[in-house]
Parts: C-alpha cells; structure tokens; sequence
C-alpha cells in the first residue's frame, strides 16, 4: 500500500466517525477559551497571549499558559469567525495530521529495527490509536487544541531529533519542542520520550551495554532536557500566572502526601486500562478518589500492572520495551506524583501515552496470530472489525459533544454529586428557556456544595428572570458573603435595587461592582 493511499485511507476513516463531532456546539471552558476570548478576536492583541494564562483573555486568571492554543484560535477567528464548526474542524484535522506523523515516525524505526512488515505493523498502530473514542475528549471538545496540537509539534521534534541527519535539522526540532511546550506545559515529557527511544535503538537494538546506551541516550537528549529545564525554570517564575505551578492553596490529603499521590496513580492505572480496553463509561468529570493505603485492591492491581510492564525491560524485548517506557515517559506527569495535579483522573491524558499501550498489544496479537499461523486475510478482518467497532464508538461519544446539555446530563448519569456539572447544566437549560428545570439542578448544586458563589450567583440572577426579586437579591448577597470581590454580582444587585426604586443601594452596589471589578476574580 502506498504512502498516499494509507494518508487518504485515515483522512476518510478520521473524517468519517468525527463527523459528527463538526457540527458540535461551544460548551465547558469554551466560553471563557473561545467566545469570550478577546485577545483571539482582536489580533492587535495576540501579543497578550504570550505575557498571559489562557483565559487572561477573557479577564481572568488560570493555572495554565497556552499562548499557541490561543494563537491557532486567533487564526481560526481571523478566516471564520466564532463559528464553531472551524474550532472542531481544527481539532479534528490536527489529529488526522498527528496520526500521520505518528505512521510515518513508527514506519521508520521498525525498518530502522529490522521488523518484520513495518508498514502494516505501524498502519495497525495507527488506526486503533486514531479511532479510539478514549481521545474524543481530546479532539470533540473546542477548548481541548491544546492536546493534539502539542502531540504535533512533539511528534515533529521527536522525528527530528532522533531519525533526523545534520545539526540543521536537530535544531529544527529543537524549534518544534519549543512550540510544544508553548501550547501545552505537559510537553516537558517529548524529551524523556526521546531520550527512551534512543535508549531502546542502543540498548535493545544495537545491543550496547547499559552505561553506554544511557550516556548516549543522555548526550543525544540533553539539549532537548535543557531547553524543558529552562522552560520550567520560566514557567515557576516569569511565567507563573496566580501561583500556577500550585493548584491547591491549601494543602490536602492529596497535595500533602507524595505517598498517597503514589497510591491514587497506581489505583488509576485499572481504570485507564480499562477504558482502553472496553470504553464503556466515557466522561470529562468524574468523582475519582485519593488512595492513601498501598493494600487497597485498586492499588495493588495498579502495581502488579507496573511491574508487568517493567517484564520486557528486563527480559531483553525491543518493541514490548520502547512501547513501555513510551507510556511511562509520556505519562508520568499525569500521575501527579511528582507535582500534584488540579484533577486525579483525565480521559485525554491518555492522548499520547496510548501510543504505547495500543503498541503493545498490536505487537502481542502480532505475535498469537504468528504463533497460530492465521491467514493474513483473517488477521486484516479482525483488524477491520476492531477499528469498525472503535470507530462506531467514537461516532457514538461525540454525540455526547454535541450541545452543554447532551455533555452534563451524560457526565451526571456517571457521577450525580458533582456540584459544578449540576450548576453547568442549569445555565445550559436556563440559555434554552427551561426555567424551572434550571432552578432545581441550581438547588441541587447548592445542596452538594453551597460554597460556590458562581451557583448562587446564577440562581439570583434566574429568580430575577422570575420576577422574584427579594430572593435574587438575597442570592446574590449570598454571592459576595462567600467571595466579596466576585464582581459580577454587585452589577445585578445595583439592577434590583433600582428596579424596586432604592437608589441609595443601587449606587453602593455599582461602586462595589467598579472598586471590584478591576480586581480579577476567577
């Protein structure tokens, strides 16, 4: 099969069962990413992206710096608008292009390393990898370019780097992990990637002996490891927009134990397993909880699944190696071990690591299906049917994307105490008129956590639409007695106060609205 047939074959296959996701509406953090946005829809601005966090934009403050996600959607806005069909459709063709860089970057180090059928061996990879419905979280969601745009520009580093002849190109890919790591800070990893992958070609594949294929590995790495290392240095510094590098202002169960941060990521090692292998319960938020004993069942299953992935290590085998330690360098960030991280579990921090584990088992079936010498005709129906059946399913999920409802009334089906999601949904049916509806998922949300002033906020502002003045007022009293500089309220109170004819009040709120309104809140 050609190089061009195979790149048509996944663009028609992506297209296909992402289809549906094109037509998906803006919901979750596009708001304040996207529609709100106001450095992407004035692009004497775009500047701003750089000396910001990702919603700065928007006038807020967040634990992320993201200037080319936000950048890519300037560019989006500057040819389309706020259509929502082109910031999907850039999701969409970014991971097309990611999974023909991933084919052509695995093609060539399995005819570097001598295997057998390189091109279907990587095509197969590929395709479980590109249809998989574990990365609709990643792809379906506007906000989520930050994903798949860093995969581009690692893959483009890591081809560069390893597979690449002259100094020239080594330094253009030191450009494309630049780009990397300005679109989403987890890039830090391409370096530990790269310096795993020389390590498999040395220590496996050339059979150097240990101490030798580290140092090269290291030497061949290490500008790369430096450019992160600055990069972290800036990002813990310079660029550290309110306490970035800190999710949490107090300290935890989780955030104060490296031991309990151990035993959550170990016990989440089942569950991503799990999703991987029967996608069945696919959502953005669920209610994950921190492990502090090593002796829970989740935790000594996660640990036996560790220490059968170190098996191949030592056992001498190269692509059951290179797809191990792939998952491991591209995922131990997510773990939360080293840095505690604003979420224990995450359906699109699987977006790179899966590379490895979807490696591991083409390789292993590789390896049945040879031992039972199955036809290579049976061998691609099986094939066919697998990808069919993940495809059907990731066509499925985007269903789930398609509107603000659709997406929390599928997230409280798996997780029903999630106050956010209930306050999320309210505005999502309030925006459709169905008021009612909207006031009991806001009660709801208030009676699982009563300590966001953002749900009180909203529930005044409903009771306003109502008619019920004295209780939108007193809600959004409510509002400011939990967050005093939580401005949007004081605006919606000066309103009230001047609807039931007390100018004394509406003029004290308004100049509590203008005092607080310069001092960023969210």
């Amino acid at each position: 099969m050609t190089n061009m047939r195979r790149v048509l074959g996944l663009f028609l296959l992506i297209g296909l069962f992402y289809s549906n996701a094109l037509t998906g509406e803006f919901l979750y953090d596009d708001e304040f990413l996207i529609q709100k946005n106001q450095i992407i829809q004035n692009v004497n601005r775009l500047p701003e992206a750089f000396l910001g966090s990702s919603t700065s934009g928007s006038g807020g403050k967040d634990s992320f710096y993201r200037p080319l996600q936000t950048v890519s959607y300037s560019l989006i806005h500057a040819l389309f608008g706020l259509d929502p069909f082109w910031f999907h459709f850039l999701n969409v063709f970014v991971h097309f292009l990611n999974a023909v860089l991933l084919l052509f970057l695995l093609e060539e180090l399995f005819k570097r390393w001598r295997i057998e059928h390189p091109r279907g061996f990587s095509l197969a990879i590929v395709l479980i990898w590109a249809l998989h419905p574990i990365h609709t979280e990643a792809v379906s969601y506007a906000s989520a370019t930050a994903d798949p745009l860093h995969f581009f520009f690692g893959l483009i580093f890591l081809r560069l780097s390893f597979l690449g002849q002259g100094k020239g190109r080594k330094g253009l890919g030191l450009l494309a992990l630049s780009a990397a790591l300005l679109t989403k800070e987890a890039a830090v990893i391409f370096p530990g990637v790269l310096f795993c992958t020389v390590f498999s070609d040395a220590f496996y594949f050339q059979k150097e002996k240990l101490l030798p294929a580290l140092k090269k590995s290291l030497y061949l790495s290490l500008p790369a490891l430096l450019l992160a290392l600055v990069y972290a240095y800036l990002r813990s510094n310079l660029l550290d927009f309110d306490h970035s590098f800190q999710f949490y202002q107090t300290d935890n169960v989780y955030t104060s134990s490296w031991y309990h941060r151990l035993c959550t990521a170990l016990a989440a090692l089942p569950s991503y397993l799990h999703l991987l292998f029967w996608p069945d319960r696919l959502q953005i938020d669920r209610n994950f909880p921190v492990f502090i004993s090593f002796f829970s069942f989740p935790v000594l299953l996660g640990s036996l699944i560790f220490v059968f992935s170190l098996i191949p290590l030592v056992a001498g085998s190269l692509l059951f190696s290179f797809f191990s330690l792939w998952f491991w360098s591209s995922h131990v960030l997510n773990t939360g071990i080293l840095l505690p991280l604003n979420s224990l579990f995450l359906e699109h921090w699987m977006y790179v690591p899966s590379v490895g584990v979807v490696g591991a088992c083409v390789q292993a079936g590789r390896l049945i299906f040879k031992k039972i010498k199955m036809p290579t005709k049976a061998v691609v129906g099986i094939l066919i049917l697998l990808c069919t059946a993940l495809g059907a399913r990731t066509f499925v999920q985007n269903k789930v994307w398609h509107s603000p409802v659709s997406l929390y009334e599928h997230i409280l089906e798996g997780s029903p105490d999630v106050a956010r999601v209930h306050n999320n949904l309210a505005m999502a049916l309030s925006d459709e008129g169905k008021l009612k509806e909207a006031e009991g998922h806001y009660l709801k949300s208030i009676e699982i956590d009563a300590t966001y002033p953002q749900t009180w906020h909203n529930l005044g502002l409903l009771h306003l639409q109502q008619g019920k003045i004295d209780e939108g007022i007193e809600n959004l009293k409510h509002a400011v007695s939990l967050n005093p500089n939580f401005f949007p309220s004081y605006l919606y109170l000066s309103k009230a106060y001047l609807f039931k004819g007390d100018k004394e009040k509406s003029q004290a709120a308004l100049r509590k609205y203008q005092e607080t309104r310069r001092i960023p809140s969210f």
